[in-house]
Parts: structure tokens; sequence; C-alpha cells
């Protein structure tokens, strides 16, 4: 990385001073942790993620030839943006500095702006934000300051079952895809399908422990900050090897740890657990497992 400067900044400028001769382009803010001057800050390990408004964003998309204009890059991608629903073309930068530059309609800037703004871009822009292109001055208003952390609403029951549902059904999913020989199929599922529904219960379990007002972030963002110590440690031993033996013990651990926080959360918010459900669901793996050749 380099030493004598922030290359960030350097970045910022060049990016800003590009975007004022751009007719195309009205406005840009720094969001996420470079945007941050509390609530973890960011650090030597942060990217830069700037949110463009322009109003024709398949223009600013579809070329990257403008990238040369703020700085040597090794390369470049488009994916879709972590919030607001659009497109974001992420450039890795010559040293290592990564800079994703989310790009939205002009149109889009009055909701996302408001209180009504969905709720993915509330959670981006409560955090932070630093206007640094304003053509049109309809961020003059914004407020740069961090706002305090949203209260996140509890599960209604419904919620709950839903939830809890989509878990079990997957799990027994994953139970007849290993019998199958499926075994990446099944470890995908159960490493990354199951377990983010498993991260979301853990996030209602620790809003029913802690209160509304805690701050679980979003995502798999800070886990290890704001999740139970007992879920971290028993979520180390639930990910599974590419190995068959081994995706059914993940599996069974899975649902063990899933079964004890839904069972927990319930107990806190008066809700209640689909005991039932969940004993033929483990009486059905368990005879699937039981019954390989």
């Amino acid at each position: 990385m380099e030493s004598t400067a922030d290359p960030y900044r350097e970045i910022i400028r060049k990016f800003t001073a590009w975007a004022e001769e751009q007719h195309n382009i009205r406005a840009a803010m720094v969001v996420g942790s470079r945007a941050r001057t509390s609530d973890n800050p960011a650090d030597e390990w942060s990217d830069l993620d700037i949110a463009v408004f322009a109003d024709n964003p398949k223009a600013f998309l579809s070329d990257c030839e403008w990238i040369k204009e703020t700085g040597k890059y090794w390369l470049t991608f488009l994916e879709p943006s972590g919030a607001g629903h659009g497109m974001e073309r992420r450039v890795l930068y010559e040293g290592g500095s990564d800079v994703d530059f989310a790009v939205f309609s002009t149109s889009d800037l009055p909701i996302m702006l408001s209180k009504d703004a969905p709720a993915d871009v509330q959670e981006t822009l409560h955090r932070g934000v630093e206007a640094i292109l304003d053509k049109d001055e309809r961020l003059k208003d914004l407020e740069v300051t961090e706002k305090p952390y949203r209260i996140v609403n509890l599960p209604s029951q419904a919620d709950f079952n839903q939830l809890v549902s989509d878990f079990l059904y997957h799990a027994v999913w994953t139970a007849k895809k290993l019998r199958r020989g499926e075994f990446l199929t099944a470890k995908e599922c159960s490493d990354d399908y199951m377990k983010e529904r498993l991260i979301r219960m853990a996030k209602w379990h620790a809003l029913a422990n802690q209160g509304q007002g805690y701050d679980t972030w979003h995502g798999v963002r800070f886990f290890e900050q704001w999740a139970d110590p007992r879920v971290i440690t028993e979520l180390r031993d639930a990910f599974a090897h590419y190995k068959e033996d081994d995706i059914w013990r993940s599996l069974f651990a899975t649902l063990d740890l899933f079964r004890w926080i839904a069972n927990e959360t319930a107990d806190k918010l008066g809700l209640s657990y689909l005991t039932a459900a969940d004993r033929h669901v483990a009486e059905l793996i368990q005879a699937l497992h039981s019954d390989r050749t």
C-alpha cells in the first residue's frame, strides 16, 4: 500500500475533479466505513464506497475508460450493489486499494434520501455519509453526521414460523442431496443457505436478549461483535469439509445450533417453536443418514 499519502483521498480527489466535467454525473457521496467517524470507522483494511448519481447510469457503467482518470488500476468488474438495487463497478487499484462505485439514477435521489427509503438504503446512510459532489444542490440538507441506530422490529409469530420452516425444509433437502451423492450441492445448502437463515435467527436472538436498539449491522458484518459468544463458538464447528461424512456431521451440528437459538429466542419473545415439525424433520434426517448403504 502507498505510505506517503492516503490513496483513498487521492482517488476521491481525482474522481471528483473528473466527475465535475461530466454532465451525466450529478451527485456523489462517500458511504460506509470511510464516511464514519465512530462505530467501527475505517481502518487499514477498509475499502472505499462511493455512491454516484447519474442521469444515464448505463452509460457510466458500460464504460471503464474513465477509471484511468482516477488512478492506475489492475482490474474492474460489475456486480449488483449492496444497497439500493443498483449496480456497482468494483475497482482494484495499483497497490491494492479497492473501491466500489455504486451507480444510481439521479431520479432515485429523492426517495433514497427520504424517510421512505428502502431499509437497506437507510441501513447504509444512517451510519454516516460524506457528500463529495452536488451539482444540483440536492445533498445540501443531507445530514452528514451519523444518526442514532434505528429500532429494529422483532419478528411476529408468522415471521418466526416462516424462518423456522424455511430452515427445516432445506435441512431435509440437504439430506436428500447427500443421499443422491450431490455432495457439493448439499454442502452449499448447509454452509450457505441454511447458515444465512441461522444468522438471521441469531440476530433475532441478540435483539431478544439485548433490546431492539442493539446494533446487529447488516448481513454478517461484525458478527463477532454482536452475536452471543455461545453462537460464535458453536458455529465454528458447524461448517463442513467437502467430504460426505463431514457434510452429514455439519448438517446435524447446524440443526442443533439453530434449534437452541430459535427455542431461546421464542422463549424470550413469547413465541412458540415448531417443535413437532422439528421432531419430524430430525427423525427423517436421522433415518436417511442411518439407512445409507
